[in-house]
């Protein structure tokens, strides 16, 4: 926490992992996910400058027909924003994330210079 993130290696089976990597695939294959974008703050223009993010594909994952191409990783974003922020909650206090006022975002970098600025989501 104090460097702002986290890295927890193997926190899933390996076995686990492949299905939702097919799962993600297949949502890229069948047009699911489009080029990433996010905003940030244009100090000449005094605006929020929309971009995409070099390389990287995204799709919300809201359920409905969507869910029937990945159900493992819907199943897990749920569990996930269930649980995680009371257990973050607790481990530092300082921290207030919400358990009940979320969204779901699947983001894969394809590579070739694919990457994140750092930047806040709101």
């Amino acid at each position: 926490a104090e460097r702002g993130f986290g890295v927890v290696d193997a926190a899933l089976p390996a076995e686990t992992v492949l299905v939702m990597r097919a799962e993600a695939d297949a949502l890229r294959r069948g047009g699911s996910m489009v080029p990433s974008e996010s905003t940030r703050w244009d100090e000449e223009s005094g605006k929020v400058q929309t971009y995409q993010k070099p390389n990287v594909l995204s799709t919300n994952l809201v359920g409905g027909e969507l869910y029937f191409a990945s159900p493992r990783l819907h199943e897990y974003c749920v569990s996930l924003v269930a649980t995680l922020p009371s257990l973050v909650n607790q481990r530092w206090p300082s921290t207030r994330l919400s358990n009940q006022i979320h969204t779901n975002k699947l983001a894969v970098c394809m590579g070739d210079g694919s990457h994140y600025a750092k930047h806040y989501d709101n």
